[in-house]
């Protein structure tokens, strides 16, 4: 069962429910997960994941787990080993029933040990915090009124954090912090459904080193109090959005050298009958080779991704791609051109790129392709959109999505449904401009579960094993039913949000429908998106057809 739902055996994140007294918390992978008082949801996980110099989450090995009882409390704790034993580690989680969770974190390296980021991490829910008001103690001991923020912030909304206390659903939470430095970001420009209070601050030099003999220790302290008040379960449902009822976005195929079949193969993949071909052409490519051929066979209508190489004149090379697309009988209806250095994300303080920017690569593309609609935005995920806000030109904005940035279990990938209207909010914020007087429409490309390219670090992560895997772009549940489900929730979620067009798969490859041999479940859920809507000529956009009238 487990293979047909995940596409993998693997069970080292399913979760493990553990109520001690009005707390309760799901175990997932060695984090605890969505912490509950009397039923409201006060923290959404406390986590020491370990990342290497590229961002990737290491997998602890030689894990143990034990519960003890220490007075009317119970503690867990856990122990873990990393990187070929050069760090083990320690967690001690103290629940006592009247109202504390304690965590305790000891990582002791036993030879130096180069990473982005090791210590513990507090999630925040987002449903009924966003927007609220947040009580932050620094290290000097002085008190700041704030909030969390609304729209998505680009940029670390808190620094110098030591405590911090607000309101949820009638509970008062009060958090403290020891050990290091610890700051926050909005995780939602990754999807993620939480803000996250980490350590180090992400301003001091990458990668650091812990050196040999070196103990970190870090110590965070949950308490609450007052009335709860739980929320009533919401629900997703798929349609329109209200001021669209009855429309649905374009559905997209996403191909790229490799993702093709030939149409002659009989691959179960061509079936799927989405006609709508998103093509990228990265930076080596020229946009003569034979696959793109492919495309222009088995497509109806082809979007271009053209990633402009860094140091090439960008007039110069989208024309070159121009003039190769014509030869092969393709006349794209939407591109969309990036520098291939804007393929990496930057803090906002931080150095930019100094050659060809975004803009000059919009214009040129409006040159080389004129009957064409033009994109600006990011072909990697929100928050590199968040911290390079589009340009004030072009048709539509665009970006894609990656559910496995930092966390890669069941629950985390599903609760990024929660953060997608946020995002497409924004998203259309930014497509309508600052004064709101832009036109522009939301043409979102790929949005999957595993990582398409790293924007973070040299490459995404490798996953021989084909396990739940943060950063990998070969996720195993593509194969199963829960690309399927996720790929439908994203559908309710964008069509929603109002977006012109949006892309869940490819033909083959890592975020294939089918492989050689076989559909995948995910074939069928986007066949159903396909054969249940049929387009409207007049922009491109697809109504919804209602099932029921296609009874017989």
């Amino acid at each position: 069962m487990s293979l047909i739902v995940h596409g993998t055996e693997d069970t080292s994140t399913d979760p493990v429910p553990v109520t001690v007294g009005n707390w309760s918390f799901m175990l997932i992978g060695g984090a605890v997960r969505v912490i509950r008082w009397r039923g409201v949801e006060v923290v959404r996980g406390i986590d020491c994941p370990l990342r290497d110099p590229s961002w990737a989450t290491l997998v602890p090995d030689d894990v143990t787990m034990a519960w003890t009882d220490q007075g009317h409390a119970r503690v867990l704790t856990r122990t873990f080993t990393a990187a070929g034993r050069a760090l083990s580690g320690t967690v001690v989680v103290t629940v006592d029933p009247a109202g504390t969770l304690e965590a305790d974190l000891r990582l002791v390296a036993h030879r130096d040990f180069a990473t982005n980021r090791s210590g513990f991490v507090v999630l925040h829910p987002i449903d009924g915090i966003a927007g609220s008001p947040l009580t932050v103690r620094h290290s000097d001991g002085h008190t700041e009124a704030t909030h969390f923020p609304e729209t998505i912030s680009p940029s670390q909304p808190v620094f110098d954090i030591s405590g911090l206390a607000h309101e949820v659903g009638g509970v008062q939470v009060d958090l403290s912090f020891e050990g290091e430095v610890f700051e926050m970001e909005d995780q939602r420009n990754w999807i993620d459904a939480s803000y996250k209070t980490y350590c180090r601050p992400i301003a001091r030099p990458l990668p650091y080193v812990i050196p040999a003999g070196e103990t970190v220790h870090h110590r965070i302290r949950l308490a609450v109090s007052g009335d709860a008040h739980p929320a009533k379960p919401g629900t997703l449902a798929l349609g329109g959005r209200d001021d669209h009822s009855g429309t649905f976005p374009e559905l997209l195929l996403a191909v790229q050298e490799g993702w093709v079949p030939d149409p002659a193969s009989g691959h179960p993949a061509l079936g799927v009958g989405v006609g709508s071909h998103l093509i990228r052409i990265g930076a080596h490519a020229t946009g003569s080779e034979a696959w793109i051929g492919t495309v222009a066979r088995v497509a109806s209508t082809v979007d271009l991704e053209v990633v402009v190489p860094d140091g090439a004149d960008p007039d110069a090379h989208l024309a070159s791609v121009a003039a190769a697309l014509h030869g092969q009988g393709i006349a794209p209806r939407h591109v969309f051109a990036l520098p291939e250095a804007y393929l990496k994300s930057y803090q906002p303080t931080a150095q930019w790129p100094t050659g060809t920017s975004p803009a000059q690569a919009v214009a040129a593309a409006g040159r080389a392709f004129p009957s064409a609609r033009i994109g600006v935005g990011m072909l990697t995920n929100f928050t590199e959109l968040n911290r390079c806000r589009p340009v004030d030109a072009g048709s539509y904005v665009t970006h894609s999505t990656t559910a496995i940035v930092h966390a890669a279990d069941d629950r985390s990938v599903f609760e990024t449904l929660e953060t997608l209207p946020r995002i497409l909010a924004d998203t259309t914020g930014f497509a309508h401009g600052a004064d709101g007087s832009r036109t522009r429409s939301v043409r979102l490309g790929l949005m999957s579960i595993g990582m398409r390219s790293n924007a973070y670090g040299e490459a995404v992560a490798p996953n021989p094993g084909r396990i739940r895997k943060a950063m990998a772009m070969d996720d195993p549940r593509q194969t199963g039913l829960i690309a399927a489900s996720y790929a439908v929730g994203v559908a309710s979620q964008v069509a929603r949000g109002g977006a012109e067009a949006f892309a869940l798969s490819s033909f083959a490859g890592p975020f294939g429908v089918a492989d050689a041999e076989v559909r995948h479940p995910i074939f069928h859920a986007v066949r159903v998106l396909v054969v249940t809507v049929v387009h409207r000529p007049d922009d491109a956009r697809i109504r919804q057809r209602q099932i029921a009238g296609r009874r017989a």
